[in-house]
């Protein structure tokens, strides 16, 4: 199971501070920019929080660890407006379950899959509680996210949760749009 945490909660800010960057070294060559990157990214992401109402961030912590699995930059389009939507911008997954060109073993893709599963499911309680809306748009920045979102799709897991919701998920290029049924 996974419980979201505002970016502004101080102990897990620090523990994914420590952590990422020492799961990016690992990975090599490639870790090397990835671990420079990191803190520069979070601390950005904090202030433009804090600038913007409408932009939120959430990171996705895993029972038992004190760090990220994942972190979710969300905006919230026409708030007040009956056809409101919410855009999942970005999922950053911790360093360990990238796929990188490094590779990536089959366990962490897996967990890389569960761990893409339940943010989105995340941002889904989101458009029901939070930051109400009618449609939840997920960019898929990558070729690496949209290989983990064709892999969560080809799971079923997506359309149980999709389902379960009465909403309905599709691809559109490197959007994964999920519609509520019923607002």
């Amino acid at each position: 199971m996974f419980k979201h945490v505002d970016i502004n909660d101080k102990e897990v800010w620090e523990n994914t501070l420590e952590k990422w960057p020492e799961e990016a070294l690992a990975l090599g060559d490639e870790g090397v920019f990835l671990s420079l990157d990191i803190q520069t990214k979070l601390n950005c992401l904090k202030q433009q929080v804090e600038k913007e109402k409408n932009f939120h961030c959430y990171f996705l912590v895993k029972t038992g660890n004190i760090y990220a699995s994942s972190l979710l930059e969300i905006s919230h389009a026409l708030p007040k407006a009956e056809d409101s939507w919410v855009k999942l911008l970005n999922i950053t997954l911790q360093p360990s379950l990238l796929p990188m060109s490094s590779g990536i073993s089959a366990e962490n893709f897996r967990e890389a899959v569960n761990v893409l599963a339940y943010s989105i499911t995340h941002a889904i309680s989101l458009i029901f509680e939070e930051h109400r809306a009618k449609i939840l748009k997920i960019y898929l920045r990558t070729n690496e996210m949209e290989e983990l979102a064709k892999a969560l799709i080809s799971t079923g897991k997506l359309e149980m949760t999709a389902e379960s919701y009465q909403l309905t998920a599709r691809l559109e290029g490197r959007w994964l749009i999920i519609e509520r049924i019923k607002p």
